[in-house]
């Protein structure tokens, strides 16, 4: 009996240090693949980057298209028309580049680029998320840039967690519609404001404003002299 108990006691000690040890290796292996990542950004070629990412991906399981493990923020410039320019990084390296969001009225706008087959996760805890695709196509959901009828009826509200991309590089842009989009716009300057990156390049203004709306406002209200 005295034999039994210690053994029985040993046993239990035992698979407490186990479980002590494990935990304190899954955190290292865990810190260790987070600064290996973190080397290869340091890395200038984009060839040799792109192949250590492949490697990644097959032997650990590591899905780089997600945008919590890999992605990066679009370069946003002043337009040489009135506006922003979008610039987005090279699929080959960035399977997700992505802007940071603009907002107005309760809406929330991103803009992405998606390598072939890459994935984007949804963030729909905040409302309705619609993605418009602008260039390429959707695996999931199936979505093309342009309905293959004009009578098709189609909705751009996705229910799902992600999206995917076929099998060419698109480009997409993501809506979000929170709580706090007001019912009716009643005075677009100050409810529609928009906040975001180079928001003073994004102001509203009226169409007369404008060289090419000051000719239209002539044509429709003067006659075109």
């Amino acid at each position: 009996m005295v034999t039994s108990g210690i053994e029985f006691k040993f046993s239990w000690g035992f698979a407490l240090i186990f479980l002590k040890i494990s935990a304190f290796l899954l955190i290292d292996v865990l810190s260790v693949i987070t600064f290996l990542l973190a080397l290869i950004y340091l890395i200038p070629s984009e060839s040799f980057r792109r192949e250590i990412f492949a490697i990644l991906k097959k032997s650990l399981g590591i899905d780089i298209t997600r945008p919590t493990c890999f992605h990066s923020d679009a370069l946003i410039t002043q337009g040489q028309r009135p506006g922003i320019d979008i610039t987005f990084n090279s699929s080959d390296t960035h399977p997700i580049s992505l802007t940071p969001a603009w907002r107005m009225a309760g809406w929330s706008m991103q803009f992405a680029q998606l390598a072939p087959h890459a994935k984007l996760a949804l963030d729909r805890s905040l409302g309705k998320v619609y993605v418009k695709v602008i260039t390429g196509s959707l695996i999931q959901p199936q979505r093309n840039a342009i309905a293959p009828s004009l009578k098709d009826i189609r909705t751009t509200l996705v229910e799902g967690e992600y999206i995917q991309a076929a099998d060419k590089e698109t480009i997409i842009v993501v809506v979000t519609k929170t709580n706090d989009a007001p019912g009716v716009i009643s005075n677009v300057i100050e409810q529609a404001l928009v906040t975001g990156p180079k928001q003073e390049l994004l102001a509203w203004h009226r169409v007369d404003e404008y060289d090419w709306g000051k000719q239209a406002f002539k044509c429709t209200v003067l006659g075109c002299w």
